[in-house]
């Protein structure tokens, strides 16, 4: 288990395949225990996965991993796969 306030890196190289469900950016009244929540979810080349749940603070926070997810897709090896709400 990973804790909130830990830290991991990992490398684009070792990664595979990276997704991210959208469900919105974080404000009092959107986001709840149990909706609206983001998540990032990859595989490693070695076959580990990895899912976790982040917030994002704003539209611009979200348009800043927005043009981040978009360009590895343009510029790696990398599959990025977009589920949840059409708005990112």
């Amino acid at each position: 288990m990973i804790l909130a306030n830990s830290r991991k890196e990992f490398f684009i190289s070792e990664l595979q395949e990276i997704g991210f469900k959208y469900g919105g950016y974080a404000s009092f009244w959107k986001y709840t225990l149990y909706g609206n929540k983001n998540h990032i979810y990859f595989t490693t080349i070695s076959g580990d996965k990895y899912n976790y749940e982040i917030i994002l603070q704003n539209k611009q926070k979200k348009e800043a991993l927005k043009y981040f997810l978009n360009e590895l897709n343009a510029t790696d090896s990398i599959e990025i796969k977009k589920f949840g709400n059409s708005a990112f």
